[in-house]
């Protein structure tokens, strides 16, 4: 990784002499002030996934795949660094996830790589881009949500131009401390989803006051596998039309084949309050399906 760090400084970038790469992510040498700039990247370096007005990254990819092969291509440094291991659930076997992802969880893991045949390296491009696309040095922070929030924010130039981006301390540092980007108010499900990381390893660091698990809305209650409580079931059973009898079904399946018991009722509420049974040739109200010849 240090000779990408070196190319983007040949290029304009900065990063702190006492910040150093290691451990697959980004610590401090000695201690660090809050508010010290600790890197810098100017815009040039950053490489656009957007194209034609909006997201075509698959298309993207194969461009970045091919400078990865090309040494003298200019983001050959920086390309040629980044990994083609699966770092994303996309390329994941998602059926042995089935303790940690429900039924809902497990079809919308999948849009998250391109199936052709750099999908492990889409992984890792889905993983680490910004939505002004992949910016070096800076997706070798890793993520945690933290107070005071500590985050990538934007530079001008003297004719009040994007010129780059910024990383700033938010607090002081100990020396060997890994420091850390907020990515943003991303939930579990994102988090694991996108980025791999585990709901188990996901904390909202209060510095000294200790750590919390993050707080799940109903959005990662029904796609992760988060418990039983009341919450939980009310969240599930509550989805409405943005689910179908035929996905709640197979959610009761596999909640009863992996102990999830929160599932289970939550889903049997759902098809009690959304299922309707009545007499052939009956209509239906709105969201509800009806199950004819009763």
């Amino acid at each position: 990784m240090d000779d990408m760090i070196s190319w983007a400084v040949a290029n304009g970038a900065f990063v702190h002499p006492l910040v150093e790469y290691r451990d697959g992510g980004m610590f401090a040498k000695a201690d660090l002030e809050k508010g010290l700039i600790i890197t810098k990247v100017p815009v040039h370096l950053v490489f656009g996934l957007k194209k034609g007005g909006g997201y075509d990254i698959c298309e993207r990819v194969k461009a970045i795949a091919s400078y990865r092969e090309d040494p003298e291509s200019f983001w050959y440094p920086y390309f040629s660094n980044i990994p083609t291991t699966c770092q994303s659930l996309g390329c994941y076997d998602l059926e042995s996830l089935s303790d940690v992802l429900t039924v809902r969880g497990t079809m919308e893991a999948k849009d998250v790589v391109c199936k052709d045949d750099n999908m492990n390296l889409s992984s890792s491009i889905f993983a680490r881009y910004f939505s002004e696309g992949l910016i070096p040095i800076m997706d070798l922070f890793n993520h945690l949500s933290q107070s005071p929030s500590q985050h990538l924010d934007h530079y001008m130039d003297s004719e009040g131009n994007l010129a780059g981006f910024v990383l700033a301390l938010s607090r002081a540092h100990v020396a060997g401390e890994e420091i850390y980007n907020e990515y943003g108010d991303i939930g579990p499900y994102e988090l694991y989803r996108q980025y791999g990381i585990h709901p188990s390893l996901q904390v909202w660091n209060k510095g000294a006051y200790g750590k919390k698990q993050i707080m799940e809305p109903c959005f990662d209650q029904v796609r992760l596998r988060l418990g039983e409580s009341r919450h939980r079931v009310e969240c599930i059973a509550s989805q409405g039309s943005n689910t179908s009898a035929e996905i709640m079904v197979n959610e009761i399946k596999k909640g009863y084949d992996v102990g999830d018991l929160g599932m289970v009722k939550g889903a049997a509420l759902w098809i009690d309050r959304n299922i309707i049974f009545v007499p052939e040739g009956e209509g239906e109200g709105e969201g509800e399906t009806i199950v004819h010849g009763v």
